[in-house]
């Protein structure tokens, strides 16, 4: 006749970086064990689960009567997320509004692009955002890298008429000539 003179206590939790669990062990057969879970900074304690059923939202609690084997998983959920902002291409324009926000909270970017550029779009994993150069993000549940797309200004095209008034003298060059103006500080690109 063989009698169980312990059990073991499985301990773990659904995301490592969520928090911290009591560790594994032994108890003796009809024993207690304590379970206890400190949620990381970020993140909320949602519950105890053992075979896939939430039992428990206590954080700390003591289990009595154990008389098999059993396994223990802390879930852990996300309470705060980051929004980080990039600009494509480089060197075209700034950004503002990243940080990290609560969740089913809302962030304001904006985007705001350096001369001879324009803003053209945001967008995510390549995926059109927003067309608007400020927009907000309702109800954040989740990480975003949120990229602000500029593009290069079109070149206005100015025509200019020259001539000597008199038939005195001569210019260069004459007649009606095309420029393209790209901004203050490069007045004209060259003829067209």
């Amino acid at each position: 006749h063989f009698e169980q003179v312990n059990c073991y206590v499985k301990v773990n939790s659904t995301r490592s970086e969520g928090g911290s669990v009591s560790q594994s062990g032994n108890v003796n057969y009809n024993g207690s064990y304590n379970l206890m879970a400190s949620p990381n900074t970020g993140f909320d304690f949602e519950g105890w689960y053992e075979n896939g059923k939430r039992f428990s939202t206590e954080r700390n609690l003591t289990i009595n009567n154990i008389v098999t084997n059993r396994e223990f998983t802390a879930n852990f959920v996300q309470n705060v997320y980051k929004v980080q902002l990039q600009v494509n291409p480089q060197g075209t324009g700034i950004v503002s509004g990243e940080g990290s926000f609560t969740k089913g909270s809302k962030a304001t970017i904006s985007a705001k692009a350096f001369e001879e550029y324009e803003f053209d779009c945001w967008s995510v994993n390549s995926s059109l955002l927003s067309r608007d150069a400020t927009c907000t993000l309702s109800n954040i549940d989740k990480d975003y890298i949120i990229v602000a797309n500029f593009k290069k200004k079109a070149a206005k095209t100015y025509t200019l008429n020259s001539k000597i008034e008199g038939g005195q003298g001569a210019i260069s060059p004459a007649g009606m000539v095309k420029f393209r103006f790209l901004s203050a500080y490069s007045l004209a690109s060259g003829y067209l």
